[in-house]
């Protein structure tokens, strides 16, 4: 004779407890600043170098990049952020070091940012002017530019 089929098992039944923990004060958190990725050229890698150098820095965001080009050897004034990207090659394959152009930052204005890979960029001028990392995609979106 055939096994008699397993019976269904019994519905669980759930109690709630009334009390909850409260654990949000034995949280703590830690900000980290990631290794610098690996850019494409050398002139990509000093740019990158320098950018993270201007974490938490209180600055807008052409003075984060018009540092970065002069510390690759490029001789920049007070420039826009299309200026700025003038300077570079537009690319489609972006690479850490790379400008990143926007035509709409967010905010209804243009903005400019140094890729640091993993769809990550050092932006300047968020948050009160801090110089942090987040998304590379914001605004109208991002248009890469090699220097």
């Amino acid at each position: 004779p055939a096994p008699a089929p397993a019976a269904a098992p019994a519905a669980a039944s759930y109690t709630d407890p009334g009390t909850y923990a409260d654990y949000s004060s034995n949280i703590t958190t830690q900000s980290v600043t990631p290794a610098p990725a690996a850019a494409a050229s050398g002139s990509g890698a000093i740019m990158l170098s320098s950018a993270y150098a201007q974490l938490g820095a209180a600055q807008d965001c052409t003075i984060l990049v018009e540092q970065a080009l002069r510390a690759a050897g490029h001789s920049v004034g007070d420039l826009s952020p299309a200026q700025l990207a003038a300077y570079g090659t537009p690319v489609s394959n972006p690479q850490p070091g790379d400008m990143i152009y926007y035509a709409n930052g967010g905010a209804g204005v243009p903005h400019i940012a140094i890729y640091i890979g993993d769809g990550q960029a050092i932006h300047s001028g968020m948050n009160g002017n801090q110089t942090v990392i987040a998304t590379a995609n914001l605004g109208s979106g991002p248009v890469y530019y090699r220097a």
